[in-house]
Formats: C-alpha cells, sequence, structure tokens
C-alpha cells in the first residue's frame, strides 16, 4: 500500500512540473507571437515608406516630364560635400 502511494505521489509531481513546464512554454509562445506582430507591423510601415517614397519619385518625374529644366539651373562642384 505504501508504494502504491509513493508512485501516486510521484506521479503528482511529475504532473506539476509537467504543468509548469507547459505554463512557461505557452509564456514562451505569446513572447513570440507578440514578435511576430511587431515585425509585421514594421514590415507593414516599411511597405507604406516605400509606397510614399514610389508616389514621390512619380510626382517628380511628372513633374520633370511637364517641365523641361535646363542644364544651367544645375550647380555642381565637385568637391562639394553632398548630404
Amino acid at each position: 500500500m505504501e508504494d502504491i502511494l509513493k508512485q501516486i505521489l510521484s506521479k503528482l509531481d511529475n504532473l506539476e512540473i509537467g504543468q509548469g513546464e507547459l505554463a512557461n512554454g505557452q509564456k514562451a509562445l505569446e513572447k513570440g507571437q507578440r514578435g511576430l506582430l511587431n515585425r509585421q507591423e514594421a514590415l507593414e510601415k516599411g511597405q507604406q515608406g516605400l509606397l510614399n517614397r514610389q508616389e514621390a519619385l512619380e510626382k517628380g518625374q511628372q513633374s520633370v516630364n511637364g517641365h523641361i529644366i535646363p542644364d544651367s539651373h544645375f550647380h555642381f562642384n565637385p568637391g562639394e560635400n553632398l548630404k
């Protein structure tokens, strides 16, 4: 009878350990999901930034196509620090 009780207590201990490991795994999963959501948001912001740049390039191209800009309007000094 005593051996049976020891086995039951051992199994209960293993069950508690397993539940703790499961809880830790759940927390890790939630953290990973938050990380994926953050990356998704960053990707969407990056895509929006690219779309904004594309629109700006298209507007600039339309502006250039609509107006011929003489070369005399461009001043370039090769020694100038361009930023």
